[in-house]
């Protein structure tokens, strides 16, 4: 099995036609890189108990039109202001621009202390489908809300630094002079079609 890693190109605060309604990140589209640099959200007992979705989006990905998707595991670099504070409440994979498949919220707190949580395995789909050009698409992508839990009402922010997608997936092999290989280059370029005079040869 195949697997690539992207962190997002961009980043947008959204509340999907009403779908998780709450209060706007600043600065989402800090985090497409490890750089100390975050998307932020304050947070409070009362008027704010909860964020709009942090959409990370347009990964990069490049997967063989013929491959097969088999997991996929997003890890997101986060910490908050304080402990006890700030709780993971939706967070799904982005299909076609909309949130798709189960909610992998964890629903511990979030630490003080800066650090990466992962969600999803190498075999998860997350309860939903997915062709490689699906991922491809620049609006393939996740999603995350905040929410705040605590009965003292003192505020608290929840920061992000970047979101990470490892994808695992299958190539099938193509057979040249009757050998399987996965990849055939010539030079740097990838070589998607293997012809005999007029006739594709066959992918397995």
């Amino acid at each position: 099995m195949s697997s690539q890693v992207e962190i997002a190109n961009s980043g947008i605060s959204s509340s999907f036609s009403g779908a998780f309604g709450g209060r706007v990140w600043t600065s989402p589209g800090e985090i497409d890189a490890n750089d100390s640099s975050y998307a932020s959200v304050t947070l409070d007992g009362t008027t704010h108990t909860s964020s709009e979705c942090l959409v990370a989006k347009d990964f990069g990905f490049e997967v063989n039109g013929l491959g097969t998707i088999k997991g996929i595991v997003v890890s997101v670099d986060r910490k908050a202001s304080g402990d006890d504070y700030i709780r993971d409440n939706a967070v799904y994979l982005v299909k076609d621009g909309n949130y798709t498949g189960n909610n992998k919220s964890i629903g511990t707190y979030w630490s003080s202390s800066e650090g990466v949580v992962s969600y999803g395995s190498p075999t998860d789909l997350w309860g939903a489908s997915f062709l490689p050009e699906d991922i491809r698409s620049p609006d393939f992508g996740f999603m995350i809300q905040a929410t705040y839990q605590n009965a003292y009402l003192t505020p608290a922010t929840a920061y992000v630094d970047y979101i990470q997608i490892t994808l695992y997936f299958e190539e099938p092999n193509v057979f040249y002079d009757g050998v399987a290989v996965k990849r055939i280059f010539f030079g740097n370029a990838e070589v998607r079609k293997v012809y005999d005079g007029g006739t594709i040869l066959p992918s397995q």
